[in-house]
């Protein structure tokens, strides 16, 4: 993978965000949540942390906008519509000592036409 354009300018930080499964709430077949992250931001690694959806992103240092990001969850065996095929894998991610199997995917930042 290449090295987003802000790292290649900027000195770059680790940083979390938390999303509970219970912010995955909506009417559709697939659960989606939106978040705000620095533009260029990279997920570089999704993990269950207390029972709450914890993603790490390499984000550059300075004062870098934010922009939306959805995320999406899918459970084992789910359909993936082809019209969410903007989006890449993020990780798998077991819930409640692996009774709830979660499969994250982001879709790319607004404003990018293929992603980071």
């Amino acid at each position: 993978m290449s090295m987003p354009l802000a790292f290649q300018e900027y000195d770059h930080v680790v940083h979390k965000i938390q999303i509970e499964l219970g912010d995955f709430a909506a009417p559709t077949p697939f659960k989606k949540v939106s978040i705000e992250l620095p533009r260029g931001a990279e997920i570089i690694h999704v993990d269950n942390q207390k029972e709450i959806a914890t993603f790490w992103y390499n984000r550059a240092v300075g004062d870098i906008p934010f922009v939306k990001r959805n995320i999406y969850m899918f459970a084992t065996g789910q359909v993936i519509s082809k019209n969410l095929q903007r989006m890449y894998y993020v990780g798998t991610v077991l819930f409640k000592g692996g009774d709830i199997v979660c499969h994250f995917y982001s879709g790319y930042e607004e404003g990018t036409t293929f992603g980071v």
